[in-house]
């Protein structure tokens, strides 16, 4: 069986979350969190396509430029196999626009690129509350990613029921 869309965030699901009013911006501050290295092949294999939704408010506060936040997009890409099919990014500050989660813009972003995109079909996995109304809001399937059930745990479940 192959699902359809997998929504991921990328701070706390994918890789670690800069403290509390920080931000990744760089390169070498990125460190995957565990087991996801080795779920993005199996989540490659179960879910026809893989699109990370983030918010980064840094870009908005001049923390990081959007070439910045390219090369870090490009660098994760590189590290899981170019598993993922698309990064769609919120770079606003807060309240002033349509596409920071848990408002449901980056999912439409995603559909103009992928019309074939079904939300009811899809899965949002991520490991914030916003992550989960984003989920909700497009009518995708959420699911919470903590370091008691990281996204490799979420992988073998997958595997299991395809």
């Amino acid at each position: 069986m192959k699902y359809t869309t997998l929504f991921l965030d990328r701070d706390g699901t994918l890789i670690q979350k800069p403290p509390e009013g920080d931000y990744i911006k760089s390169i070498s501050e990125v460190n995957f969190l565990p087991g996801v290295l080795e779920a993005m092949p199996i989540l490659d294999q179960a879910f026809e396509r893989i699109i990370v939704v983030t918010n980064q408010r840094g870009v908005a506060k001049g923390v990081l430029s959007i070439q910045t936040l390219t090369q870090i997009h490009n660098y994760i890409h590189s590290q899981v196999w170019g598993a993922i099919d698309r990064f769609y990014f919120c770079p606003h500050e807060l309240d002033s626009c349509d596409c920071r989660k848990p408002l449901p813009g980056l999912a439409f972003k995603a559909q103009l690129d992928f019309p074939e995109i079904k939300f009811s079909d899809s899965t949002m996995a991520g490991d914030a509350l916003t992550d989960m109304q984003f989920g909700m809001t497009i009518g995708a399937l959420p699911i919470l990613i903590s370091p008691r059930y990281n996204l490799l745990d979420f992988a073998k479940q997958i595997r299991t029921v395809s």
